[in-house]
């Protein structure tokens, strides 16, 4: 591992998860170009590491966080300029790093650098890229960097997870919401009001699409409440917010709320993929 390295990639992992891991470090580590840090953080899991090279970082949570709080556990050994989180259930795409880090250096004034993601069934070998991450309205928007920065208070517009973020905006914003659904939202509006964010309609990354993932599986209507309560409470303190949007914050959360019932209309929901089948609803 080079000394001259820009870039960390961080992938938590726990349980089930750990039998991805491998493919997972494969696909960073096959990257072409600058040899990224690698750190991987052990989210106290049940099931033990698969066998890893010497280079990579590992660190141990005394006991299960969050995905979010898990992320931010590795915040203090980054010490490169930008950073790259992953899912262990994820893989970079070939040459993804070297793109990724191009844009941020012919481009210094970003805070993050996003692209689309392939969805993929690795029982069928079925790969497609939905339009939705990133929303569509994203490639536009993101132009004018403040009304953008709006926009994410209400939508959550972009994965963060599989792209490219300046390390010190990270920290400055908090990292992760503390939490393992909407923890990805909370962070980008917050870098929204730190910088401009690029995106690219170019897949970055391999996002394998399974019933077991945290994001496919039932949600409650608390759920999606409580991402939103967390959202407005990381606003609410970041000084990187101005106070006209902070005073705004009882109307969005009126707001907020609207959206959850008619989305969940008080019942509990697993989040759709073509990949997966119909939408799961459950009275």
């Amino acid at each position: 591992m080079t000394r001259r390295a820009r870039v960390t990639v961080v992938i938590p992992v726990w349980d089930r998860y750990c039998r991805f891991l491998t493919e997972c470090l494969d696909s960073v580590l096959s990257q072409t170009g600058e040899r990224p840090r690698i750190i991987v953080v052990d989210n106290a899991s049940h099931e033990p590491l698969p066998a890893l090279p010497p280079e990579i970082e590992v660190l141990r949570a005394p006991a299960r966080l969050s995905v979010g709080a898990a992320r931010n556990l590795s915040l203090p050994h980054v010490i490169t300029p930008e950073v790259i989180f992953c899912d262990a259930d994820d893989r970079l795409l070939p040459g993804a790093l070297a793109f990724l880090r191009q844009r941020m250096a012919d481009r210094p004034e970003l805070v993050a650098c996003i692209s689309r993601y392939v969805s993929w069934d690795p029982e069928t070998d079925t790969k497609i890229v939905l339009e939705r991450s990133p929303r569509p309205i994203v490639f536009r928007a993101s132009r004018y960097r403040r009304s953008f920065a709006l926009v994410n208070l209400r939508f959550n517009c972009f994965p963060i997870v599989g792209g490219i973020l300046r390390t010190a905006a990270v920290r400055d914003a908090g990292g992760f919401g503390d939490s393992s659904v909407g923890e990805d939202w909370i962070l980008g509006t917050q870098l929204a009001f730190r910088g401009p964010i690029e995106f690219h309609e170019q897949p970055a990354f391999l996002r394998r699409v399974h019933s077991g993932s945290l994001w496919y599986r039932p949600h409650a209507e608390a759920d999606y409440l409580r991402r939103c309560e967390l959202l407005r409470a990381r606003v609410n303190a970041d000084p990187a917010v101005p106070v006209w949007v902070k005073a705004f914050l009882p109307i969005l959360a009126l707001i907020h709320r609207r959206d959850v019932r008619r989305a969940t209309k008080g019942r509990t929901i697993k989040p759709e993929h073509p990949l997966l089948g119909a939408q799961e609803v459950v009275e």
